[in-house]
């Protein structure tokens, strides 16, 4: 009985091993979903003709395609470019409170803070605030006592 188990777990193993070793070389690009045969065309497919990441003149066109999103269309070629018509832009609208608050919590990081804090820190007096707190503990206390 181990033997007859033996030799048909060896054969499910050999079997499941074969489909993958024979298996064709096709491939799809995740990209445009072109099946292409054969790993070297899949990646010249990649790197040359597939229309959403292929050659630098996609990308070139890609960017090119880039037009000014508060209404006056200009078109622009290049990324710089285009930032900075973003921000000189005449038909951009004025930006509102909320907006500010947005771009303060986005661009905000904990050592812009810890700066004003430790000069705050630096201005107290902490043995006169030690002493104020120790009275007012001793005069609760006494009060406490007195009370019962």
């Amino acid at each position: 009985m181990k033997k007859l188990t033996a030799i048909v777990l060896a054969l499910v193993i050999a079997l499941s091993v074969a489909v993958t070793a024979f298996a064709a070389s096709t491939y799809q690009c995740p990209h445009c979903f072109e099946v292409v045969e054969g790993e070297k065309e899949y990646n010249d497919h990649l790197s040359k003709t597939c229309p959403v990441v292929g050659s630098d003149a996609a990308k070139q066109e890609e960017i090119k395609k880039q037009t000014c999103p508060y209404g006056c269309s200009a078109p622009f070629a290049k990324e710089e470019d285009y930032k900075k018509h973003l921000e000189i832009c005449p038909l951009k609208p004025e930006e509102t409170f909320a907006d500010k608050v947005e771009a303060f919590l986005l661009d905000f990081t904990i050592f812009d803070a810890i700066g004003p804090v430790m000069d705050l820190l630096g201005k107290l007096d902490g043995p006169s605030i030690l002493v104020t707190i120790i009275d007012l503990l001793e005069k609760a206390v006494t009060a406490i006592i007195g009370a019962i």
